[in-house]
Protein backbone atom coordinates (compact mmCIF):
# COMPACT_ATOMS: atom_id res chain seq x y z
CA UNK A 1 0.00 0.00 0.00
CA UNK A 2 1.47 3.55 -0.92
CA UNK A 3 0.75 5.89 2.07
CA UNK A 4 1.02 9.66 1.64
CA UNK A 5 2.17 12.51 4.08
CA UNK A 6 1.12 15.67 4.25
CA UNK A 7 3.34 18.12 6.36
CA UNK A 8 6.83 17.32 8.29
CA UNK A 9 8.17 18.68 11.34
CA UNK A 10 7.81 15.97 14.76
CA UNK A 11 3.87 14.96 13.41
CA UNK A 12 4.47 13.83 10.42
CA UNK A 13 7.79 12.67 10.79
CA UNK A 14 6.94 10.57 13.73
CA UNK A 15 4.12 8.74 12.06
CA UNK A 16 5.99 7.83 8.77
CA UNK A 17 9.03 6.73 11.33
CA UNK A 18 6.26 4.54 13.17
CA UNK A 19 4.75 2.76 10.06
CA UNK A 20 8.22 3.01 8.11
CA UNK A 21 9.49 0.91 11.63
CA UNK A 22 6.74 -1.95 12.10
CA UNK A 23 6.10 -2.64 8.19
CA UNK A 24 9.23 -1.92 6.14
CA UNK A 25 8.14 -2.35 2.77
CA UNK A 26 5.26 -0.27 2.88
CA UNK A 27 5.80 2.93 0.54
CA UNK A 28 5.43 6.03 2.40
CA UNK A 29 6.65 9.65 0.68
CA UNK A 30 6.00 12.43 2.57
CA UNK A 31 5.82 15.95 1.33
CA UNK A 32 6.46 19.09 3.09
CA UNK A 33 7.00 22.58 2.86
CA UNK A 34 10.15 23.76 4.33
CA UNK A 35 10.25 27.22 3.58
CA UNK A 36 7.25 27.36 5.55
CA UNK A 37 9.04 26.05 8.49
CA UNK A 38 7.63 24.15 11.62
CA UNK A 39 5.94 25.62 14.58
CA UNK A 40 7.34 26.26 18.29
CA UNK A 41 10.83 27.50 19.48
CA UNK A 42 11.21 25.09 22.33
CA UNK A 43 9.02 21.92 23.28
CA UNK A 44 8.26 19.98 26.08
CA UNK A 45 7.61 15.73 25.74
CA UNK A 46 6.21 13.09 27.82
CA UNK A 47 7.91 9.54 28.37
CA UNK A 48 6.05 8.33 24.68
CA UNK A 49 8.54 10.40 22.75
CA UNK A 50 12.11 8.92 24.47
CA UNK A 51 9.91 5.54 23.65
CA UNK A 52 9.38 6.02 20.34
CA UNK A 53 13.52 7.70 19.91
CA UNK A 54 14.40 4.03 20.52
CA UNK A 55 13.26 3.31 16.96
CA UNK A 56 15.77 6.24 15.52
CA UNK A 57 18.88 6.05 17.50
CA UNK A 58 22.08 4.21 18.15
CA UNK A 59 22.49 5.67 21.68
CA UNK A 60 21.10 8.61 23.46
CA UNK A 61 23.69 11.02 22.92
CA UNK A 62 23.38 11.20 19.08
CA UNK A 63 20.23 12.28 19.53
CA UNK A 64 21.00 15.42 22.15
CA UNK A 65 24.15 16.33 20.16
CA UNK A 66 22.39 16.30 17.18
CA UNK A 67 19.33 18.47 18.22
CA UNK A 68 20.79 20.52 21.67
CA UNK A 69 17.74 19.27 23.33
CA UNK A 70 18.21 18.01 26.90
CA UNK A 71 16.21 15.59 29.36
CA UNK A 72 13.26 16.36 31.01
CA UNK A 73 12.32 14.97 34.64
CA UNK A 74 9.28 16.88 35.99
CA UNK A 75 7.18 19.96 35.31
CA UNK A 76 7.32 23.44 38.05
CA UNK A 77 3.91 25.09 38.83
CA UNK A 78 4.37 28.17 39.81
CA UNK A 79 1.64 30.62 41.26
CA UNK A 80 -0.96 28.51 40.36
CA UNK A 81 -2.70 27.92 43.47
CA UNK A 82 -2.17 31.72 44.64
CA UNK A 83 1.01 33.86 44.48
CA UNK A 84 3.73 31.53 46.43
CA UNK A 85 2.00 28.50 45.60
CA UNK A 86 4.90 26.20 44.24
CA UNK A 87 4.78 22.33 43.49
CA UNK A 88 5.76 19.77 40.99
CA UNK A 89 4.80 16.78 38.72
CA UNK A 90 6.83 14.50 37.46
CA UNK A 91 7.04 12.51 34.27
CA UNK A 92 6.63 8.99 35.74
CA UNK A 93 4.33 9.66 38.46
CA UNK A 94 4.73 8.20 41.81
CA UNK A 95 6.36 4.72 42.80
CA UNK A 96 2.79 3.55 43.99
CA UNK A 97 0.86 4.72 41.07
CA UNK A 98 0.21 0.51 40.04
CA UNK A 99 -1.23 0.02 43.17
CA UNK A 100 -5.03 0.29 44.10
CA UNK A 101 -3.89 3.69 46.40
CA UNK A 102 -1.14 5.98 45.50
CA UNK A 103 0.31 5.25 49.07
CA UNK A 104 3.43 7.02 48.75
CA UNK A 105 1.61 10.24 47.85
CA UNK A 106 -0.71 10.33 51.02
CA UNK A 107 2.07 9.26 53.10
CA UNK A 108 3.76 12.57 52.07
CA UNK A 109 0.76 14.92 52.17
CA UNK A 110 0.05 13.50 56.18
CA UNK A 111 3.78 14.22 56.84
CA UNK A 112 3.21 17.60 55.20
CA UNK A 113 6.29 17.15 52.81
CA UNK A 114 6.37 17.63 49.07
CA UNK A 115 4.41 15.09 47.64
CA UNK A 116 6.28 14.75 44.44
CA UNK A 117 9.01 13.16 46.21
CA UNK A 118 7.13 10.20 45.80
CA UNK A 119 8.83 9.96 42.35
CA UNK A 120 11.97 8.73 41.67
CA UNK A 121 12.09 11.04 38.59
CA UNK A 122 11.72 13.93 41.15
CA UNK A 123 14.21 12.57 43.76
CA UNK A 124 16.65 12.56 40.75
CA UNK A 125 15.33 16.03 40.03
CA UNK A 126 15.54 17.48 43.45
CA UNK A 127 19.59 15.98 43.42
CA UNK A 128 19.89 17.78 40.20
CA UNK A 129 21.00 14.51 38.85
CA UNK A 130 19.98 12.65 35.82
CA UNK A 131 19.38 8.81 35.86
CA UNK A 132 22.12 8.42 32.70
CA UNK A 133 25.36 6.41 32.65
CA UNK A 134 28.58 8.46 30.95
CA UNK A 135 27.93 6.12 28.03
CA UNK A 136 24.74 7.79 26.89
CA UNK A 137 22.70 5.15 28.41
CA UNK A 138 19.92 5.68 30.25
CA UNK A 139 18.23 3.82 33.03
CA UNK A 140 14.69 3.89 34.29
CA UNK A 141 12.67 6.09 34.99
CA UNK A 142 13.37 6.83 31.64
CA UNK A 143 13.28 11.35 31.10
CA UNK A 144 11.60 12.87 29.15
CA UNK A 145 12.99 15.68 26.58
CA UNK A 146 13.01 19.30 26.18
CA UNK A 147 13.62 19.89 22.70
CA UNK A 148 14.65 22.18 19.96
CA UNK A 149 11.83 21.83 17.47
CA UNK A 150 13.60 22.98 14.24
CA UNK A 151 16.58 20.67 15.02
CA UNK A 152 14.71 17.66 16.21
CA UNK A 153 12.38 18.07 12.97
CA UNK A 154 15.73 17.83 10.78
CA UNK A 155 17.11 14.99 12.71
CA UNK A 156 14.05 13.26 12.19
CA UNK A 157 14.02 14.28 8.61
CA UNK A 158 17.35 12.73 8.17
CA UNK A 159 16.31 9.70 10.48
CA UNK A 160 13.25 9.26 8.47
CA UNK A 161 15.42 9.26 4.62
CA UNK A 162 17.59 6.70 5.96
CA UNK A 163 15.06 4.41 6.88
CA UNK A 164 13.52 4.69 3.02
CA UNK A 165 10.78 7.56 3.28
CA UNK A 166 11.07 9.48 0.08
CA UNK A 167 10.78 12.97 0.64
CA UNK A 168 9.70 16.00 -1.18
CA UNK A 169 10.36 19.67 -0.31
CA UNK A 170 7.04 21.15 -2.10
CA UNK A 171 3.77 23.37 -1.24
CA UNK A 172 0.33 21.55 -1.93
CA UNK A 173 -1.53 23.54 -4.35
CA UNK A 174 -4.72 21.47 -4.85
CA UNK A 175 -5.99 17.94 -3.63
CA UNK A 176 -7.87 15.87 -6.22
CA UNK A 177 -10.63 13.54 -4.27
CA UNK A 178 -12.53 11.03 -5.90
CA UNK A 179 -16.50 11.84 -6.47
CA UNK A 180 -18.11 8.89 -5.47
CA UNK A 181 -16.53 8.71 -1.77
CA UNK A 182 -14.49 11.77 -1.34
CA UNK A 183 -11.61 10.02 -0.81
CA UNK A 184 -8.24 11.68 -1.68
CA UNK A 185 -6.68 10.03 -4.76
CA UNK A 186 -3.66 12.37 -4.88
CA UNK A 187 -1.95 15.94 -4.38
CA UNK A 188 -0.62 18.21 -6.69
CA UNK A 189 2.12 20.26 -5.73
CA UNK A 190 4.91 22.95 -6.48
CA UNK A 191 8.69 21.69 -5.48
CA UNK A 192 10.25 24.07 -3.72
CA UNK A 193 13.99 23.57 -5.42
CA UNK A 194 12.86 23.45 -9.16
CA UNK A 195 9.62 24.75 -9.06
CA UNK A 196 8.12 22.07 -11.53
CA UNK A 197 4.62 21.09 -10.60
CA UNK A 198 3.79 17.62 -9.35
CA UNK A 199 1.52 14.97 -8.34
CA UNK A 200 1.96 12.56 -5.51
CA UNK A 201 -0.98 9.33 -5.73
CA UNK A 202 -1.45 7.67 -2.31
CA UNK A 203 -4.21 5.04 -1.08
CA UNK A 204 -3.76 6.12 2.44
CA UNK A 205 -3.18 9.69 3.34
CA UNK A 206 -1.56 11.35 6.67
CA UNK A 207 -2.76 14.58 7.45
CA UNK A 208 0.18 16.43 9.55
CA UNK A 209 -0.29 19.45 7.93
CA UNK A 210 -1.15 21.49 11.36
CA UNK A 211 -3.89 24.03 11.75
CA UNK A 212 -3.90 24.08 8.07
CA UNK A 213 -5.50 21.12 7.57
CA UNK A 214 -4.57 20.81 4.25
CA UNK A 215 -6.73 16.97 3.99
CA UNK A 216 -9.19 17.43 7.11
CA UNK A 217 -10.88 20.91 6.50
CA UNK A 218 -13.82 19.14 5.64
CA UNK A 219 -14.22 17.24 9.13
CA UNK A 220 -16.13 19.02 11.98
CA UNK A 221 -14.52 20.02 14.80
CA UNK A 222 -15.33 20.05 18.29
CA UNK A 223 -14.36 23.39 20.30
CA UNK A 224 -13.09 22.84 24.31
CA UNK A 225 -12.70 26.63 24.42
CA UNK A 226 -15.41 26.79 26.65
CA UNK A 227 -12.89 24.95 29.65
CA UNK A 228 -9.58 25.87 28.08
CA UNK A 229 -9.73 29.29 26.84
CA UNK A 230 -6.23 30.17 26.10
CA UNK A 231 -6.44 30.98 22.50
CA UNK A 232 -3.17 33.34 21.41
CA UNK A 233 0.87 32.84 22.39
CA UNK A 234 3.96 35.23 22.15
CA UNK A 235 7.16 33.16 22.34
CA UNK A 236 10.85 33.51 21.71
CA UNK A 237 14.20 32.16 22.62
CA UNK A 238 17.17 33.63 24.51
CA UNK A 239 20.66 32.60 25.43
CA UNK A 240 20.25 29.89 28.79
CA UNK A 241 22.59 31.48 31.91
CA UNK A 242 23.65 29.15 34.55
CA UNK A 243 23.02 25.57 35.46
CA UNK A 244 20.81 23.06 33.72
CA UNK A 245 18.26 21.73 35.69
CA UNK A 246 15.58 19.02 33.59
CA UNK A 247 12.17 21.38 34.98
CA UNK A 248 9.81 22.67 32.59
CA UNK A 249 8.71 25.40 34.09
CA UNK A 250 5.17 27.00 33.98
CA UNK A 251 4.47 29.98 35.68
CA UNK A 252 0.95 31.71 36.25
CA UNK A 253 0.18 34.93 34.63
CA UNK A 254 -2.61 37.41 34.67
CA UNK A 255 -4.67 36.08 31.34
CA UNK A 256 -2.63 32.52 31.07
CA UNK A 257 0.53 31.19 31.94
CA UNK A 258 4.53 31.58 30.93
CA UNK A 259 6.28 28.40 29.92
CA UNK A 260 9.99 27.94 30.32
CA UNK A 261 11.55 25.30 28.85
CA UNK A 262 15.64 24.93 28.83
CA UNK A 263 17.46 22.91 26.06
CA UNK A 264 21.54 23.01 25.87
CA UNK A 265 22.13 26.77 25.43
CA UNK A 266 19.44 27.98 25.00
CA UNK A 267 15.77 28.51 26.97
CA UNK A 268 12.22 28.36 25.02
CA UNK A 269 9.98 31.40 26.69
CA UNK A 270 6.33 32.05 25.87
CA UNK A 271 3.58 33.18 26.94
CA UNK A 272 -0.25 31.49 27.03
CA UNK A 273 -2.81 33.71 26.98
CA UNK A 274 -6.65 34.46 26.15
CA UNK A 275 -7.19 37.74 24.11
CA UNK A 276 -10.70 38.17 25.61
CA UNK A 277 -8.38 39.14 28.24
CA UNK A 278 -5.32 40.80 27.21
CA UNK A 279 -3.62 43.24 24.11
CA UNK A 280 -1.20 41.19 22.14
CA UNK A 281 1.04 44.35 23.26
CA UNK A 282 -0.22 43.70 27.35
CA UNK A 283 0.35 40.42 26.83
CA UNK A 284 4.27 40.96 25.35
CA UNK A 285 5.16 43.87 28.27
CA UNK A 286 3.83 41.14 31.02
CA UNK A 287 6.52 38.46 29.15
CA UNK A 288 9.12 40.97 29.13
CA UNK A 289 8.42 41.50 32.85
CA UNK A 290 9.04 37.58 33.52
CA UNK A 291 12.29 37.73 31.24
CA UNK A 292 13.33 40.82 32.74
CA UNK A 293 14.45 42.69 29.84
CA UNK A 294 13.00 43.49 26.31
CA UNK A 295 13.56 41.24 23.37
CA UNK A 296 13.80 41.93 19.78
CA UNK A 297 11.96 39.29 17.84
CA UNK A 298 8.93 37.59 18.97
CA UNK A 299 6.47 34.55 17.53
CA UNK A 300 2.91 34.89 17.58
CA UNK A 301 0.45 32.18 17.13
CA UNK A 302 -3.32 32.06 17.54
CA UNK A 303 -5.49 28.97 18.02
CA UNK A 304 -8.50 27.24 19.26
CA UNK A 305 -8.28 24.48 21.46
CA UNK A 306 -10.09 21.62 20.56
CA UNK A 307 -9.96 18.45 17.95
CA UNK A 308 -11.55 16.95 14.91
CA UNK A 309 -14.82 15.12 15.63
CA UNK A 310 -12.92 12.12 14.33
CA UNK A 311 -9.28 11.40 13.03
CA UNK A 312 -9.68 8.69 10.81
CA UNK A 313 -11.83 9.99 7.83
CA UNK A 314 -12.21 8.34 4.47
CA UNK A 315 -8.75 7.69 3.54
CA UNK A 316 -7.21 9.78 5.85
CA UNK A 317 -5.61 9.73 9.54
CA UNK A 318 -5.48 13.49 10.84
CA UNK A 319 -2.05 13.29 13.53
CA UNK A 320 -0.96 16.19 15.37
CA UNK A 321 -1.87 19.79 15.28
CA UNK A 322 -4.57 18.93 12.89
CA UNK A 323 -6.22 16.11 14.83
CA UNK A 324 -6.27 18.09 17.99
CA UNK A 325 -4.62 20.52 20.21
CA UNK A 326 -5.31 21.37 23.57
CA UNK A 327 -2.75 24.03 24.31
CA UNK A 328 0.80 23.74 25.85
CA UNK A 329 0.42 22.34 29.60
CA UNK A 330 1.49 18.48 29.95
CA UNK A 331 2.73 18.37 27.01
CA UNK A 332 0.27 16.13 25.45
CA UNK A 333 0.10 17.42 21.71
CA UNK A 334 3.72 14.77 20.60
CA UNK A 335 2.56 12.45 23.10
CA UNK A 336 -1.40 12.01 21.20
CA UNK A 337 0.62 11.72 18.16
CA UNK A 338 2.72 8.74 19.09
CA UNK A 339 0.15 6.49 20.80
CA UNK A 340 -2.99 7.53 17.90
CA UNK A 341 0.30 6.26 15.48
CA UNK A 342 1.47 3.64 17.46
CA UNK A 343 -2.30 2.75 18.26
CA UNK A 344 -3.12 2.80 14.00
CA UNK A 345 0.19 0.94 13.02
CA UNK A 346 -0.21 -2.20 15.49
CA UNK A 347 -4.25 -2.45 15.15
CA UNK A 348 -5.33 -1.00 12.17
CA UNK A 349 -2.91 -0.57 9.64
CA UNK A 350 -2.99 -3.59 6.35
CA UNK A 351 -1.12 -4.11 3.91
CA UNK A 352 -4.07 -2.78 1.12
CA UNK A 353 -6.83 0.20 1.87
CA UNK A 354 -9.51 -2.46 1.21
CA UNK A 355 -8.32 -4.79 4.23
CA UNK A 356 -8.06 -2.02 6.56
CA UNK A 357 -11.06 0.06 5.26
CA UNK A 358 -13.41 -1.96 7.92
CA UNK A 359 -16.37 0.06 9.68
CA UNK A 360 -16.26 -0.89 12.81
CA UNK A 361 -12.50 -0.74 13.30
CA UNK A 362 -12.27 2.88 12.37
CA UNK A 363 -15.09 3.71 14.95
CA UNK A 364 -13.42 1.96 17.68
CA UNK A 365 -10.25 3.47 16.55
CA UNK A 366 -11.83 6.98 16.60
CA UNK A 367 -13.41 6.32 19.69
CA UNK A 368 -10.29 4.88 21.36
CA UNK A 369 -8.62 8.51 20.48
CA UNK A 370 -11.06 10.83 20.97
CA UNK A 371 -11.68 9.23 24.90
CA UNK A 372 -7.77 9.96 25.06
CA UNK A 373 -7.92 13.39 24.06
CA UNK A 374 -10.77 14.23 26.27
CA UNK A 375 -9.14 12.60 28.79
CA UNK A 376 -6.13 15.17 28.59
CA UNK A 377 -8.23 18.24 27.76
CA UNK A 378 -10.13 17.10 31.76
CA UNK A 379 -6.72 16.74 33.21
CA UNK A 380 -5.21 20.23 31.41
CA UNK A 381 -8.35 21.87 32.60
CA UNK A 382 -8.17 20.40 36.30
CA UNK A 383 -4.44 22.37 36.42
CA UNK A 384 -6.74 25.72 36.39
CA UNK A 385 -8.55 24.51 39.41
CA UNK A 386 -6.44 26.73 41.86
CA UNK A 387 -6.80 30.47 42.75
CA UNK A 388 -3.97 31.20 39.88
CA UNK A 389 -3.56 35.26 40.22
CA UNK A 390 -6.54 35.80 41.05
CA UNK A 391 -7.33 37.96 38.17
CA UNK A 392 -10.73 37.74 35.81
CA UNK A 393 -8.90 35.15 33.62
CA UNK A 394 -8.44 33.06 36.33
CA UNK A 395 -11.96 34.02 38.62
CA UNK A 396 -13.46 32.76 35.38
CA UNK A 397 -12.21 29.67 34.54
CA UNK A 398 -14.95 26.46 33.97
CA UNK A 399 -13.97 23.20 35.65
CA UNK A 400 -15.25 19.97 33.61
CA UNK A 401 -18.10 18.03 35.09
CA UNK A 402 -15.35 15.55 35.40
CA UNK A 403 -12.47 17.60 37.18
CA UNK A 404 -15.94 19.07 39.51
CA UNK A 405 -16.33 14.99 40.75
CA UNK A 406 -12.52 14.60 40.98
CA UNK A 407 -12.33 17.53 43.56
CA UNK A 408 -15.44 16.33 45.40
CA UNK A 409 -14.60 12.94 45.33
CA UNK A 410 -10.85 13.61 47.25
CA UNK A 411 -12.54 15.33 49.66
CA UNK A 412 -14.47 12.04 50.69
CA UNK A 413 -12.26 9.47 49.94
CA UNK A 414 -8.82 8.65 48.69
CA UNK A 415 -8.23 8.52 45.23
CA UNK A 416 -8.11 5.14 43.91
CA UNK A 417 -6.42 3.97 40.31
CA UNK A 418 -10.06 3.21 39.35
CA UNK A 419 -11.30 6.30 39.16
CA UNK A 420 -9.49 6.87 36.42
CA UNK A 421 -9.48 5.05 32.40
CA UNK A 422 -6.37 2.76 32.00
CA UNK A 423 -5.26 2.48 28.29
CA UNK A 424 -2.06 2.76 26.24
CA UNK A 425 -1.17 6.20 26.85
CA UNK A 426 -2.93 7.28 29.94
CA UNK A 427 -1.58 9.88 32.14
CA UNK A 428 -1.91 7.62 34.67
CA UNK A 429 -3.03 7.68 38.58
CA UNK A 430 0.69 9.15 40.10
CA UNK A 431 -0.24 12.38 37.04
CA UNK A 432 -3.49 12.87 38.28
CA UNK A 433 -2.48 12.62 41.98
CA UNK A 434 0.30 15.29 41.60
CA UNK A 435 -2.04 18.06 40.40
CA UNK A 436 -4.69 17.12 43.07
CA UNK A 437 -2.41 17.49 45.81
CA UNK A 438 -0.14 20.14 44.28
CA UNK A 439 -3.48 22.16 43.81
CA UNK A 440 -4.50 21.19 47.72
CA UNK A 441 -7.70 19.64 46.57
CA UNK A 442 -6.64 16.57 49.35
CA UNK A 443 -7.97 17.29 52.44
CA UNK A 444 -5.98 15.48 55.79
CA UNK A 445 -9.26 14.56 56.69
CA UNK A 446 -9.74 11.35 54.18
CA UNK A 447 -6.21 10.50 55.32
CA UNK A 448 -6.62 10.46 58.41
CA UNK A 449 -10.37 8.17 58.11
CA UNK A 450 -8.26 5.95 56.18
CA UNK A 451 -5.85 5.29 58.94
CA UNK A 452 -8.88 4.32 61.51
CA UNK A 453 -9.98 2.29 58.47
CA UNK A 454 -6.81 0.90 58.47
CA UNK A 455 -4.13 1.35 61.33
CA UNK A 456 -1.33 -0.32 59.96
CA UNK A 457 -1.32 1.50 56.98
CA UNK A 458 0.87 4.52 58.19
CA UNK A 459 4.11 2.36 59.35
CA UNK A 460 3.71 -0.21 56.49
CA UNK A 461 4.03 2.63 53.98
CA UNK A 462 6.73 4.81 55.80
CA UNK A 463 8.50 1.78 55.89
CA UNK A 464 8.46 1.00 52.44
CA UNK A 465 9.13 4.82 51.52
CA UNK A 466 12.09 4.39 53.38
CA UNK A 467 13.65 1.26 51.85
CA UNK A 468 13.00 3.20 48.21
CA UNK A 469 14.65 6.09 49.33
CA UNK A 470 17.65 3.81 50.60
CA UNK A 471 18.29 2.32 47.76
CA UNK A 472 18.08 5.61 45.43
CA UNK A 473 20.72 7.00 48.18
CA UNK A 474 22.99 4.04 47.39
CA UNK A 475 23.16 4.58 43.44
CA UNK A 476 23.15 8.56 43.71
CA UNK A 477 27.14 8.09 43.48
CA UNK A 478 26.91 6.32 40.11
CA UNK A 479 24.72 8.93 38.29
CA UNK A 480 26.16 11.71 36.49
CA UNK A 481 24.35 15.40 37.07
CA UNK A 482 22.39 17.41 35.11
CA UNK A 483 25.25 20.05 34.18
CA UNK A 484 27.28 17.03 33.57
CA UNK A 485 25.53 15.56 30.51
CA UNK A 486 25.39 19.00 29.08
CA UNK A 487 29.05 19.28 29.16
CA UNK A 488 29.28 15.56 27.23
CA UNK A 489 27.42 16.43 24.64
CA UNK A 490 28.99 19.62 23.84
Amino acid sequence: MKIGVVGGGTAGWISAIIIKTKYPECDITLIEDELQGTIGVGESTTVAFTEFLKQCIPDWTTFFNETSSMPKLTKRFLNWDGVGSDFYCPIDGSMTQTEEIDHFTYLLLKESKDPSLSSLSRNFNKNNLLDIGLDGNIFLPLPACHLEVLKTSVFLRNKGREKGIEHIDAKIIDVKREDKTNNVLSVLYKDNIDKEEGELQADFWIDASGFHRILSQDVPFISFSKYLPVNKSISTVIVRNGDYHSTTTSTAASSGWIWDIPTLNKRGVGYVYCDKYQSEEEAQLELEKYIGYRVSEYRHHKFESGMLENTWNKNILSVGLCGSFLEPLQATSIHTTVTQISIFASQCLRSTYEEMNKPMTRKIYNKYVSDMIIDFRNLVNLSYSGKGLGTDFWKDIMITDEGKQLIQLCKERLITKFDFKNYEGAAGLGIWMTILSGLNHIPMEVIEEYERIEPNWYEYAKKEYNQVQDKFSKIISDRMTNNDFASMIR
